[in-house]
């Protein structure tokens, strides 16, 4: 497949890593390193999902799992491939979700334009379920950077919110929390406040989420800013004006006091089992003794941190010699959120590291002190301290290692060699990730395209409520058909809705993605899964769509004012987020004064 020669995708992203065939008897790994990055490849197993893309493309995804230090990987394969501003990115994940962001290049206008699809992979622990792939509501006009986009499972289990927190544009200091629910399947904005005790501390004007963390026990999320803190909000209790608390980070190591970007490659944090766990790795090019070093005792890290402790500069940075080798320690910090300080876990230097332990591994890397070394990411279980660095011999090298340090036993625990050709400097695009353990890549490799389910009408019937009653069944039929195949359409006209069928169900899907709460004709539309029997439809309250006035363009207005306005000023509207691109494609009637159907 031959790379485009335009944009912003590298040629070694359309060569994916080979991988050991699937094996049906060996178990899924509990978590794996996942390349947040996509490879561009028609290469298909059994967790191959499509779904149609906003520009009406079918787009396939395609999981393939390795054991930790080996890189996990996923592909995306579409046949306009030219497409694709950049490689597609996993955004987060949970245990059997993950959200995926696509890149696409728009030329309609004279300037290249990136747009935007989010899609929702499940993967399925039942060997007689497909996983699927659902592409989200855009939340559209926020533009979100996809590092601050978190996912939690709700409390049953049965779905998942993505939830963003920015600073409020209306009100300076308090803040915005964007939450897309897989409930109602839209996005929805409270207002948060910071906690009293927190305002002092958090200036979240500065702060910049490097990553977002999990705390499932506590049904919150932690947007953290690894040189600051994590800002953490509980976004399932259903409260509609939540609280967000600031917890500081323990101050830079001395060696890293002056620098101020790129904190991914020397600190991590993540949450396992009820506790917060952070690291933090100090380089320098010499292996200077303990007694040269500057400002007293560098060396010696207090056993706590307090958070009120944490505007005070007590570190001292390293002294330059001409020692060419180079030298590394890091240090672990655990601490509950409960709690007011840091408690040291475990420190290891790079000389305390026992290579011979293992000696399968111990002729395969270079001495550790002729690598460069960067990038920590801790383990997802376990009770020992294990973290993950990459090394190079030279910053701009085609190949990498990843080794695993066990801190609390000082060993080296394994090894992977990789290509790092996509890869600048130590710009890591892995991810510690525990969605590998409902992917099973030998389930059967089902067909791939888009399924036809005729047996089941309700598997691929989307119901379309509070419609205008001025709307046509020609008129949805143009509306509905930009999400895929249609099967038939059913009005229901005295009722104010419409029973719509497509051949697939991701199309139906989409539906429901791209037109619930927009505006068709002269209302807001409801469209749902939900598919009523006719005969239950005649007994329905004609009044329940008053129960609904935001939704209501019609009801209590000039119907022929309300509709020459609403063409009239369609640009307008659409800047204003007012979604009426199907608008364009037919011209809605409209009933003037005396009743009669205008065109």
């Amino acid at each position: 497949m031959a790379a485009p020669k335009f944009f912003n995708i590298s040629p070694y992203s359309f060569h994916p890593p080979a991988l050991p065939d699937p094996d049906a008897t060996t178990p899924r790994p509990d978590w794996v390193l996942l390349d947040t990055k996509a490879y561009i490849s028609d290469r298909r197993n059994g967790t191959t999902a499509t779904a149609l893309a906003s520009n009406g493309v079918p787009v396939e995804v395609t999981f393939w799992i390795a054991d930790p230090p080996v890189f996990s990987h996923f592909s995306v394969h579409c046949k306009e491939v030219s497409d694709f501003a950049e490689e597609p990115r996993i955004i987060c994940s949970d245990k059997n979700v993950a959200v995926l962001c696509l890149f696409w290049l728009s030329t309609k206008s004279a300037r290249y334009k990136v747009l935007r699809d989010y899609f929702v992979y499940t993967a399925r622990s039942s060997k007689s379920a497909a996983p699927s792939l659902i592409r989200l509501p855009n939340p559209s006009p926020r533009v979100f950077n996809p590092l601050e986009m978190g996912l939690l499972p709700t409390v049953d289990g049965e779905g998942f919110v993505i939830a963003v927190v920015r600073p409020g544009e209306m009100f300076p200091g308090r803040y915005d929390l964007h939450i897309f629910s897989s409930k109602n399947w839209r996005w929805n904005t409270k207002s948060v406040l910071l906690e009293h005790q927190s305002v002092g501390r958090a200036n979240i004007s500065e702060h910049k989420t490097d990553k977002v963390i999990q705390l499932m026990a506590e049904g919150s999320l932690g947007w953290v800013d690894l040189w600051r803190g994590i800002l953490l909000c509980n976004v399932l209790d259903g409260n509609p004006n939540p609280v967000l608390r600031f917890i500081p980070l323990p101050k830079p190591l001395g060696g890293n006091m002056d620098i101020e970007n790129c904190p991914w490659l020397y600190r991590d944090v993540t949450y396992i089992n009820g506790l917060i766990k952070f690291v933090e790795l100090e380089t320098w090019e010499n292996s200077m003794p303990k007694n040269e070093r500057m400002c007293g005792l560098p060396d010696h890290i207090p056993d706590m941190q307090f958070d009120s402790d944490m505007d005070n500069d007590n570190m001292c940075a390293m002294e330059d010699n001409t020692d060419n080798t180079v030298s590394w320690r890091a240090v672990a910090w655990v601490r509950k959120t409960s709690q007011k300080a840091w408690i040291k876990d475990c420190e290891a230097k790079i000389h305390d590291i026992s290579i011979n332990n293992n000696t399968r591994l111990s002729h395969l890397l270079p001495p550790l002190e002729n690598l460069m070394t960067a990038a920590p990411t801790l383990s997802m279980c376990g009770d020992d301290v294990v973290v993950y660095l990459m090394c190079k011999m030279k910053i701009n090298d085609d190949k990498a290692w990843l080794i695993a340090i066990n801190m609390t036993r000082k060993t080296l625990e394994d090894l992977a060699l990789f290509s790092a050709k996509r890869i600048f400097s130590f710009n890591t695009t892995y991810r510690p990730c525990s969605f590998s353990k409902h992917l099973d890549m030998t389930a059967g490799n089902r067909e791939a395209g888009l399924q036809i389910k005729e047996e089941d009408d309700s598997e691929n019937t989307i119901l379309v409520d509070r419609l205008d009653p001025c709307i046509t069944e020609d008129q949805l039929r143009c509306v509905f058909t930009r999400s895929g195949e249609l099967g038939h359409v059913q009005m229901f006209v005295h009722q104010q809705c419409a029973s719509v069928k497509f051949i697939h169900r991701c199309s139906a899907a989409n539906a429901i993605c791209e037109f619930n709460g927009f505006l068709i004709g002269r209302n807001h539309v409801r469209v749902s899964w939900k598919c009523i029997n006719p005969n239950e439809l005649q007994t329905r309250d004609k009044q329940s769509c008053h129960q609904y006035p935001q939704f209501s363009g019609v009801y209590g207005c000039n119907p022929t004012v309300e509709g020459a306005s609403l063409y009239q000023n369609r640009s307008r509207l659409e800047r204003h987020g007012y979604h009426l691109q199907q608008l364009k494609l037919l011209p809605l009637p409209f009933r003037s004064t005396n009743g009669a159907l205008q065109g």
